[in-house]
């Protein structure tokens, strides 16, 4: 099993499906898993769903690849990869979702804190510049990206998530 995780907005759904004409693999989407098998509420605080990320970790797909933000739960994997954006390009992406103003915050915040990589402990493959095909080719050759948004935008980060938000899309750091 291949793991595809990163913070949303990444390319993560995008990536797994390349890497999948690659290695000739299926694909499981574990956020329709999950809304699917498990028993999870939508949280409309958080603006997404609570799942207890326990019931992840002996899930078994077999030699599937299996992509999602909280992928990296899962224990069995041949391989874990990370994917990172840009914390400016990827406010645009969710923008482009048409996700909340906080919601992108929380997530370029995290981003930036490297919250996913440090749990995950994988390959990191910067996806802001980088077609799906590329990133498919790094990680079926093993060739991972130097990734430390906090040397770029430490001088942006504030208690308050969104006014971290509002500096980096300005320009300000």
């Amino acid at each position: 099993m291949i793991i595809i995780t990163g913070t949303p907005g990444t390319g993560k759904t995008s990536v797994a499906e390349e890497l999948a004409k690659l290695t000739k693999r299926s694909v499981v989407h574990l956020n329709d898993y999950i809304k699917k098998n498990l028993d999870v509420e939508y949280d409309p605080a958080y603006e997404s769903y609570s799942v207890d990320t326990k019931l992840l970790e002996d899930l078994d797909f077999g030699d599937a690849i299996v992509e999602g933000h909280l992928a990296h739960f899962i224990k069995r994997s041949e391989m874990t990869v990370v994917l990172r954006c840009d914390p400016r390009e990827l406010a645009k992406r969710l923008e482009n979702r048409g996700w909340s103003e906080r919601k992108i915050a929380e997530n370029v915040v995290a981003e930036i804190l490297d919250v996913i990589s440090a749990e995950a402990n994988g390959m990191d493959v910067d996806t802001t510049n980088t077609t799906p095909v590329e990133c498919a080719k790094k990680i079926m050759n093993g060739h991972p990206d130097e990734v430390d948004w906090m040397k770029k935008y430490s001088s942006c980060l504030s208690p308050n998530d969104v006014e971290t938000l509002k500096k980096i899309k300005s320009n300000k750091c």
